[in-house]
């Protein structure tokens, strides 16, 4: 488990949350580069999230979703269905009953995917890690 903070000059209060990592694991199981400075921008500008519906795509740990909860948003996590239960842990694990949890593969449309509320902020990190499946995960995010 990693613990991740974040505050700005114009933030009294840091956020803190905390994370379940696997080291050994699938790709979406522990934290990527990009992710951590995701969620420094997200905390940065929350006002920008503060009572919008965001969506983080391919959100594997899911730290900047967790922090635009965190900061107020109304947050929907999305990753391949074997990073699912991890990632439903980790809301818990922050107090975050709210955050809706949906497994996702690129280019495919469920119902339950479908019938999200659209989004008004789209968050996604490190999701171009591989060469091929570029277009379905442009198609899934547009």
């Amino acid at each position: 488990m990693s613990s991740f903070s974040t505050s700005s000059g114009s933030t009294p209060l840091p956020l803190e949350i905390r994370i379940i990592e696997h080291l050994d694991a699938d790709y979406g199981l522990y934290t990527w580069p990009c992710a951590p400075i995701l969620a420094q921008y997200v905390s940065a500008h929350r006002e920008l999230v503060q009572g919008a519906e965001v969506i983080e795509l391919g959100a594997g740990t899911g730290i900047p979703g967790i922090v635009a909860a965190k900061c107020g948003a109304h947050v929907t996590l999305t990753d391949k269905p074997c990073i699912v239960e991890n990632l439903e842990a980790t809301c818990r694990l922050n107090g975050l009953a709210d955050v809706k949890v949906f497994p996702l593969t690129w280019g495919i449309f469920t119902p339950e995917i479908l019938g999200l509320t659209p989004p008004e902020i789209i968050l996604a990190s490190d999701c171009f890690y591989e060469s091929q499946g570029g277009a379905a995960t442009f198609t899934t995010s547009y």
